[in-house]
């Protein structure tokens, strides 16, 4: 994938809709110049906008989300279902041509050292750290001349899905 450029998309950047639209606009406008893109998103304030929403805490140790298997289960809907269609449906809006992907099918993912906090470990749960990429539906998408928009989720050792740092992954 020489001459591609990877794109990390979170945080401030995904809450106000005006930068939203720039980020996007800029993204869709590289796509079109030939360049091939891959964007990794984020999804932290909506993944705890719907964890508040059912009642679920969000605890955080290091900067790490803990996440236990109900919250895995949220992380993966809100981040896979709701932020990525979203994603890729705006820069299609804005003239690019968008392929969400699950980040499941693109990081290969270890279980996360426990955190350190107050003198004591916290075991992270379910969150991962990418070990290997499955770059085959990445390829798919940029040979279309699509840009791929990929979930920070894992897939783990043991078949479940992992948290990922979008950062990271």
């Amino acid at each position: 994938m020489a001459g591609g450029i990877v794109v990390k998309y979170g945080g401030s950047a995904m809450e106000d809709p005006v930068k939203v639209t720039e980020i996007l606009r800029e993204v869709a406008g590289l796509a079109k110049e030939g360049f091939p893109v891959v964007l990794v998103h984020g999804g932290g304030k909506e993944i705890s906008a719907e964890l508040e929403r059912r009642g679920l805490k969000a605890v955080f140790a290091e900067g790490f989300r803990v996440t236990d298997e109900a919250t895995m289960a949220v992380v993966e809907e809100v981040l896979d279902r709701k932020v990525n269609p979203g994603i890729v449906a705006k820069l299609n809006e804005l003239g690019g041509k968008a392929r969400g992907i699950s980040g499941r099918k693109v990081f290969q993912a270890r279980k996360a050292p426990p955190a350190k906090a107050g003198g004591k470990e916290i075991d992270l749960g379910r969150v991962g750290e990418a070990e290997r990429c499955e770059t085959a539906e990445v390829r798919k998408a940029l040979a279309a001349k699509e840009t791929a928009v990929v979930s920070p989720v894992g897939q783990g050792r043991d078949g479940g899905a992992m948290n990922l740092n979008a950062d990271v992954a």
